[in-house]
């Protein structure tokens, strides 16, 4: 497990399971109610398939080809730096100096941050630009 990369203590399996299960039901639930009838919204169904990937495989690098996949429908920044992120897991570890803390950082925490910072930048974009398209006029900022 990943906890024991970061010398943190494995959690009980029932507890593991419960939460992945909930994390992944709820994320179904979100990509598949949280829309219109007639709309399909690729981007959450990478963000599920990218959160399954991450909470139930066993983080070897060659699983990552599946996110390739979903990378053609929505090709997101942070699922395209998850899936080169992989191949960070191949490194070698000399002696003393990388641990399996960078390459786990550079596969999951790197495309984490740059998902949650789209998603504020995106925020704020569509309320920057509703305000500017009130009205029949429309401004350029």
């Amino acid at each position: 497990m990943v906890f024991r990369d970061f010398s943190i203590a494995d959690p009980s399996l029932v507890a593991y399971l419960l939460f992945a299960g909930g994390l992944i039901g709820l994320l179904a639930v979100w990509a598949v109610f949280a829309r219109g009838p007639d709309e399909f919204l690729p981007n959450r169904m990478a963000l599920l398939g990218a959160a399954f990937l991450f909470l139930t495989s066993p983080h070897y690098p060659w699983y990552f080809a599946f996110l390739c996949a979903l990378c053609v429908r929505t090709p997101h920044p942070a699922l395209l730096a998850m899936t080169p992120g992989c191949l960070t897991l191949y490194l070698p570890r000399p002696p003393g100096c990388l641990t399996w803390t960078e390459p786990y950082a550079v596969t999951y925490v790197l495309p984490l941050v740059i998902w949650i910072g789209m998603e504020i930048w995106r925020a704020f974009g569509v309320a920057r630009t509703n305000i500017c398209h009130q009205g029949n006029r429309s401004l350029k900022l």
